[in-house]
C-alpha cells in the first residue's frame, strides 16, 4: 500500500518551484529531513474551485533531492515526481522476498552480481525512484559505491505483488522497468497463488512475457542459475 506524501483530497500543498526547499530542511548533518510543520503551505480547495477546474500545481520532485531526504523509519518511492510513502509489508510478503534475496545472495557470491533488498533503490530517469523487493546489479562491490542509495542499471528485478499494489506494479512500474536498457528479467511473484509472471528480454524492445499457471523453477540465464519454486515459497 502506498500513500502520497503530499496532502490528499481537498487539502492540497501549494508548492512554488522549486518544491523541495519549502518541504524539507537541512538538519546540519548534510542530509535533509522532512519538515514537520507544513501548515503555512496548506491551502484548501473547495468544491466550487475544483469543479471550475482550479487545481493545485506541483513542481515535480526529481531523483537527486528525493534521495537526499531522510524519511526516518518510513520507506518511500518517487512516483513520476510525487513522493509516495510505502506502508509495511505483510509477514508472507516479507518471507517470500527474503527467500528470493537469501537464495540469490548466496548463489551469486563471487560472480560479480549481487542481490539487494528494497533498501537499495532503483533509479528510473529523473522523476521515478523505485524499490523493487529484490534487485540484482553487477559490478557494485567496489568500496566507492558503499554510500550510494540507488543505481540505475539493474539486471534482474523481483516484485512480490499484493492486492494493494498490484495495479501499480503491473502497469506503471512494469513499463518503467522495461524501459531500463540493462534489465534482462522482470519477475512478478504472486504470493496468494504461488505462481510467477516472468518477462525476459529477447531484443532491444522485445520481451517474452509468460504468466505461469504451474509450479516453475525459474531459470535466470542472465545470472547463469535457476531459482527453485520451493525456495521462493518456502515457509521454514
Amino acid at each position: 500500500m502506498v500513500r502520497t506524501h503530499q496532502p490528499a483530497g481537498i487539502a492540497a500543498l501549494e508548492c512554488a518551484a522549486p518544491w523541495i526547499p519549502d518541504q524539507v530542511r537541512d538538519d546540519g548533518s548534510g542530509r535533509s529531513t522532512i519538515r514537520e510543520d507544513n501548515a503555512p503551505r496548506l491551502r484548501r480547495y473547495d468544491g466550487e474551485s475544483m469543479s471550475a477546474g482550479i487545481m493545485p500545481i506541483y513542481a515535480p520532485l526529481t531523483a537527486e533531492p528525493f534521495l537526499s531526504i531522510d524519511f526516518g523509519e518510513e520507506k518511500a518511492e518517487l512516483d513520476r515526481g510525487v513522493i509516495r510513502i510505502i506502508t509495511g509489508a505483510t509477514k508472507r510478503h516479507g518471507e517470500v522476498a527474503g527467500n528470493v534475496l537469501t537464495f540469490l545472495a548466496t548463489s551469486l557470491r563471487g560472480s560479480g552480481f549481487a542481490a539487494y533488498s528494497s533498501q537499495l533503490a532503483t533509479r528510473i530517469g529523473d522523476l521515478s525512484v523505485r524499490r523493487p523487493d529484490v534487485a540484482v546489479f553487477h559490478g557494485k562491490s567496489d568500496p566507492s559505491y558503499d554510500n550510494e542509495r540507488a543505481f540505475a542499471d539493474p539486471y534482474v528485478l523481483f516484485e512480490v505483488i499484493s492486492g494493494s499494489t498490484v495495479r501499480t506494479d503491473l502497469t506503471v512500474k512494469l513499463e518503467e522497468y522495461r524501459a531500463l536498457p540493462s534489465v534482462d528479467t522482470i519477475v512478478f511473484v504472486d504470493i496468494a497463488a504461488e505462481r510467477l509472471r516472468v518477462l525476459q528480454r529477447t531484443g532491444p524492445r522485445a520481451w517474452n512475457d509468460v504468466a505461469h499457471d504451474s509450479l516453475l523453477d525459474l531459470a535466470l540465464p542472465a545470472l547463469n542459475l535457476t531459482l527453485p519454486h520451493a525456495e521462493i515459497f518456502a515457509r521454514d
